[in-house]
């Protein structure tokens, strides 16, 4: 469940640390791994609170446990400034470093699954949302290459993969912008579309069409680099008539040619129908005819 709740809690961390005091009181009895802050505590961030005294005494008594890193074996915390539970302020202020939200397992912040990718932590970020972290094993974090977002994968925010540069994309970074030739699924993020890696704009009619299209289709953006235009066929087709241009005349060929072969098509398409509906009418003067006799 998430640390953020809406509408917020009506009962006060003042009623609920002598309870947990009690429980971390036990010292080496106390079977405590994991304790999830909701937000509403955290956000004075009063050093002088009852709720940061406790923090304090939470800290020291998962210090006191000797707890290592999984990986590398360290010692964790990992120096005088880190922390088991995070007393200092900011994004991690009142959170569990260090620990697994899913299956509790510890790790290091620097040690990193070297065979898969560099930046594969075995300990993600904390998810910006639910305010989670997880291990490399339960792994749910999803970093956004735009605008460094970290957040839950599945729960918290879609992400996709732009199909242009192939970079992981948090869902308000991608663009909205399509292909009409609706020719799959195709998703872009900002800056593949801003900086025209993956939509060309027809620079009279200004309709984008994808890298895909404009690669086979003779509808689609063509440039020329004779004129030094950006054209879809229909506007090539209106534009260039009165022009010279061979390379120009090539697309608008190529278009005519594409146009010739559908207008083929849909002629001998509707001659079959013609012949369909005739053999139907003469079986239907056969018939009328038996009847009369």
């Amino acid at each position: 469940m998430s640390p953020v709740l809406d509408p917020e809690p009506p009962l006060s961390y003042t009623g609920v640390l002598p309870i947990l005091d009690s429980i971390i009181e036990r010292g080496e009895e106390c079977a405590l791994k994991l304790l999830i802050s909701p937000k509403p505590w955290r956000h004075d961030q009063n050093p002088e609170s009852d709720f940061h005294a406790f923090l304090i005494r939470y800290n020291e008594l998962l210090c006191s446990r000797g707890n290592s890193c999984l990986k590398c074996n360290c010692n964790l915390p990992d120096g005088e400034d880190d922390q088991m539970m995070c007393s200092d302020g900011g994004d991690f202020y009142g959170t569990q470093k260090h620990t697994c939200y899913e299956c509790m397992k510890q790790f290091c912040d620097k040690c990193k699954d070297d065979d898969v990718n560099y930046t594969n932590y075995y300990m993600d970020g904390l998810c910006k949302i639910c305010e989670r972290m997880y291990c490399i094993f339960c792994k749910k974090i999803a970093y956004c290459t735009l605008c460094d977002e970290v957040s839950c994968s599945e729960k918290c925010r879609n992400f996709v993969g732009c199909s242009q540069c192939s970079d992981i994309t948090c869902s308000d970074c991608v663009s909205e912008r399509k292909c009409p030739n609706n020719c799959g699924d195709n998703t872009w993020c900002n800056h593949c579309v801003e900086n025209n890696y993956a939509l060309r704009a027809c620079e009279k009619c200004e309709v984008d069409y994808c890298e895909d299209c404009c690669n086979s289709d003779v509808y689609a953006v063509k440039h020329c680099h004779f004129c030094s235009e950006d054209l879809c066929g229909r506007c090539r087709e209106q534009v260039c008539r009165a022009r010279e241009c061979v390379k120009c005349n090539e697309f608008v060929l190529a278009l005519l040619f594409e146009e010739n072969n559908r207008f083929q098509t849909e002629i001998n398409e509707q001659s079959n129908e013609i012949k369909s509906l005739t053999c139907k009418v003469k079986e239907l003067t056969a018939k009328l005819k038996e009847v009369d006799l």
